[in-house]
């Protein structure tokens, strides 16, 4: 992604940590996928800050046992977790949910740090289309990244949203990009085996 994100570039065979996005020239912001019991609290933690604050707002429809079978994105800046996304995946399509930026923090040069690494996690897998719903006005900062809008608001565990679609360009992860006729490369099956966030490049 462009827009002043820098990317550490780690080798998948090299067996290093996984790959974490610096953005910004100060380097206070990170990004990455949750990969131990912490991040995924603190991944939970920004979600209630956002979502169990609106009125009305219940528990049971923000926190799922989807929680358990999908990735989770999340963006800090410095010490503090400011942003997260919940990515579902399907057969044809990766979908965003769940999505929370701390208030203080909402800015489109956040969302697009936070969306562009979960994107760039979904190119990499090979998928091509990412859905989701926005609520307005967030279906703004989407539509300043390259998603449109697909029908007429709905109403969503009880709030308007506006259904959403990416289509995403950029190319698959060179090594997953084989498919199952990759079994058996080195490269493929170090990509299958490494940390799913070292597919990012």
């Amino acid at each position: 992604m462009d827009g002043g994100i820098s990317v550490e570039n780690r080798s998948v065979l090299a067996g290093q940590a996984p790959v974490e996005r610096i953005c910004g020239n100060d380097n206070a912001v990170r990004v990455g996928l949750v990969s131990d019991q912490r991040d995924y609290a603190a991944a939970m933690a920004v979600r209630a800050l956002v979502w169990l604050s609106e009125p009305g707002a219940k528990y049971a429809t923000q926190f799922d046992e989807n929680d358990y079978n999908s990735s989770h994105v999340l963006l800090w800046v410095g010490d503090e977790p400011v942003g997260t996304v919940r990515i579902r995946w399907f057969s044809e399509f990766a979908r965003f949910e769940r999505m929370a930026i701390r208030q203080g923090y909402r800015s489109f040069r956040i969302f697009r740090q936070l969306v562009g690494f979960a994107m760039d996690l979904c190119a990499a897998k090979g998928f091509k289309t990412v859905i989701g719903v926005a609520r307005p006005p967030g279906d703004k900062f989407w539509k300043r990244y390259g998603g449109e809008t697909l029908g007429e608001p709905m109403i969503y565990n009880g709030m308007v949203t506006v259904p959403m679609l990416y289509r995403i360009r950029r190319a698959a992860n060179a090594a997953i990009a084989a498919g199952p006729d990759g079994v058996g490369d080195p490269l493929f099956e170090a990509a299958i085996l490494a940390g799913e966030a070292r597919l990012v490049q």
